[in-house]
């Protein structure tokens, strides 16, 4: 097995090592715990224990453990060989005993200790892994048995690709790397929309009058799913045009914006055009003032396809060289300024920019040859276990023989009729019998055939080489079936009194705080650089009455939801303010003034806090209260329960440590060992 392959391995099973690590840790908390230094050994001395790596020979002994003496040798072998040995060693899934610190190799060796000594009780005791660990095994034995026979016949030492393979495939190829006509653009963009949530009796005049304040703007409320204006008559399945479906409550629908939120977009549009002409970076401009979801992002447009494109926006991007921008430009979605990135002709990537792409295609191209080398030998080596119907093949277009089974082996048949239907038109009349029975071996069902008797062959599934690779990897679900049993044995249910008793004892975790459902939004008015406290407040007052006068006609949460489109300000607002129940840390504790003095089902505000006017609606109010026991009861049995079975799990490691009387022989990390059992 490679290096990478038993780190792809380990990495899945990293979490079955926990338990053990844990252990390890805390029978060596001086050597493992940054804070908890040996008192016997100087600061120094520490740190450099805790950052050094060992030096050693392959022939220089390191630990003994099950009476047996283990070298630096052995051991790297082991790391390699037994996946097991290195899920127990954090950290360590790919380095060889010199080039890991000496506390996590001290670790390692007591982590591969415990697992082995509870590996062989599980064997010894005869426990079984579960069903879910013996499926697990069963597929990593097919694995490995596959990537076996793939060494064997030599597919994993294919060449890498040549540069001019590589070139040659993207020059025979290149119609694969075509690249369609491309404006490459990005914009900043600020709306001058809201979005609108339709409610009972709403007409587009009203919504255009409640939102716009002109009624005369109906025509220009968009669809927020097509975005197109929803005043306009739609097609139906005859080609026949017909009135716009009526309003449905709930649908939504953007708006556009008049008086001072469409003079506030004009001002931010216009103040980031001057900081472009000043010089500053575009993306950062974008990411400053841009409502899109990613402000800058490159858009990639093919003119000649489906893609909508705005012809202003087309007309503005052709007016502009390759690294331009625009003026500001009013759309029917707001306002924009337009970057051209570059104008890219239908042509063909550049070969170095798709050459790793087709370096994967030439090297695909070479294990799919090797296959077929692979497979065409072995239809020979087999051929006597292949029943051919030859005089079926000479004459596959003849009827009389349609009804007849072509290949059989002792796994498959495979009739004339799938022939014809698989390779039909790749042959006729002409094409040599010895095409066509070679053509039998590109069969899938064939080739699983084959791959089979190869594998039997070779002897792969009964070899030592795969036995030790399923051994090692078995040494974690018998030592998890022997620590099952073991906890199992020493681990009782927590009783009711026991339950009620940690109950009362800790009432204090079961306290669930009151909250207060909530939608709110924010409305934060322009204050001059310099303006006194009076000024401020002059403002934020006038800024309260307004918020007011446009709340008075809101009496449930979907009216106010439309208003915190409307007029509210950031991402909340235009998602409707919905914030769901909160409690008294919400807005740096003014959760705490809205359960106390709200009312619910009503508005709260406007209020001031900062320099912006805040406005809330209250829902739901739910009371603080103590969780019930009956209702805690299965909260607490499971965390009891797990405490217990951690005890026991570290009392079990502890034991199993002892049966493997393991003795470390390299001096340092003696000393580590030896200062780690003092301090226990």
């Amino acid at each position: 097995m490679t290096r990478k392959q038993t780190i792809r391995r380990l990495s899945r099973a990293a979490a079955t090592a926990a338990a053990v690590l844990a252990f390890a840790a805390a029978i060596a908390p001086s050597a493992f715990a940054q804070d908890s230094r040996p008192a016997a050994v100087s600061s120094a001395k520490v740190e450099a224990i805790d950052t050094a790596t060992l030096n050693l020979a392959d022939e220089d002994p390191i630990f003994e453990a099950f009476g047996k003496t283990y070298t630096a040798g052995e051991w790297n072998a082991m790391v390699h060989d037994y996946p097991p040995a290195i899920l127990r060693s954090q950290g360590m899934m790919s380095f060889d005993i010199n080039n890991a610190t000496k506390p996590r190799v001290l670790m390692a060796i007591k982590s591969w200790a415990t697992e082995q000594a509870a590996a062989r009780k599980g064997r010894e005791l005869g426990l079984k892994p579960s069903p879910g660990e013996q499926q697990h095994l069963d597929r990593e034995k097919q694995r490995f048995a596959r990537n076996m026979w793939v060494e064997k016949m030599g597919l994993s030492d294919l060449p890498e690709p040549t540069e001019e393979q590589m070139r040659t495939y993207y020059d025979e190829h290149k119609s694969d790397y075509s690249r369609p006509e491309q404006l490459q653009m990005r914009h900043i963009f600020i709306p001058t929309y809201r979005f609108y949530t339709v409610e009972d009796g709403d007409t587009l005049e009203s919504i255009a009058e409640k939102i716009a304040g002109d009624a005369s703007l109906a025509d220009k409320i968009l669809d927020d799913a097509t975005k197109k204006p929803r005043a306009d008559k739609v097609i139906d399945v005859n080609g026949e045009e017909m009135p716009a479906q009526a309003l449905q409550t709930g649908e939504l629908l953007l708006v556009p914006v008049a008086g001072k939120k469409a003079e506030e977009a004009k001002q931010r549009i216009d103040e980031a055009y001057q900081k472009l002409k000043d010089g500053e970076d575009f993306l950062d401009v974008a990411k400053e003032y841009s409502d899109s979801k990613e402000p800058g992002r490159l858009i990639v447009v093919d003119p000649n396809s489906e893609q909508e494109i705005l012809p202003l926006i087309s007309e503005t991007f052709e007016a502009l060289g390759d690294g331009e921008f625009s003026e500001p430009i009013r759309t029917k979605h707001g306002w924009q300024i337009v970057y051209r990135e570059q104008h890219l002709e239908k042509g063909y990537q550049p070969y170095n920019e798709v050459d790793q792409a087709a370096k994967r295609a030439v090297r695909r191209e070479m294990q799919i040859a090797k296959f077929g080398e692979i497979f065409s030998r072995l239809f020979l080596q087999f051929r006597d276990r292949i029943d051919i119907n030859e005089e079926a093949l000479a004459n596959i277009f003849d009827d009389k023989y349609a009804g007849d089974i072509l290949v059989k082996t002792e796994d498959f048949e495979y009739p004339v009729s799938d022939f014809l239907a698989d390779y039909g038109t790749h042959i006729d009349e002409n094409t040599p019998i010895e095409e066509r029975v070679e053509m039998l071996s590109t069969l899938p069902r064939m080739r699983q055939q084959l791959f089979k008797w190869s594998m039997d062959h070779e002897g792969i599934m009964d070899s030592d080489e795969l036995k030790v690779k399923i051994d090692s990897l078995a040494d974690i679900f018998y030592s998890n079936a022997y620590y099952r049993s073991e906890i199992q044995e020493q681990v009782e249910a927590p009783s009711e009194e026991v339950l009620r008793a940690e109950y009362d004892k800790n009432i204090e975790k079961y306290r669930q705080p009151a909250t207060v459902e909530v939608w709110q939004f924010y409305v934060a008015p322009p204050i001059p650089d310099g303006a006194d406290e009076a000024k401020r407040a002059e403002i934020l007052d006038a800024e309260k009455d307004r918020v007011t006068k446009k709340l008075a006609d809101v009496t449930s949460p979907e009216a106010f939801s439309n208003k915190a489109r409307t007029i509210g300000e950031g991402p909340d607002a235009q998602k409707g303010g919905e914030m769901g129940a909160v409690g008294v840390h919400f807005l740096d504790g003014f959760g705490e003034t809205l359960i106390e003095d709200a009312e619910e089902n009503s508005i709260y505000g406007p209020v001031v806090i900062g320099d912006r006017v805040y406005a809330f609606w209250i829902g739901e109010k739910t009371a603080e209260s103590v969780k019930p026991f009956e209702d805690a009861k299965q909260e607490i049995g499971i965390r009891l329960s797990r405490v217990a079975e951690q005890e026991a799990r570290d009392s079990v490691s502890q034991d199993l440590l002892e049966d493997a009387d393991v003795v470390i022989l390299v001096d340092d990390l003696k000393e580590l060992d030896q200062n780690s059992k003092s301090e226990e």
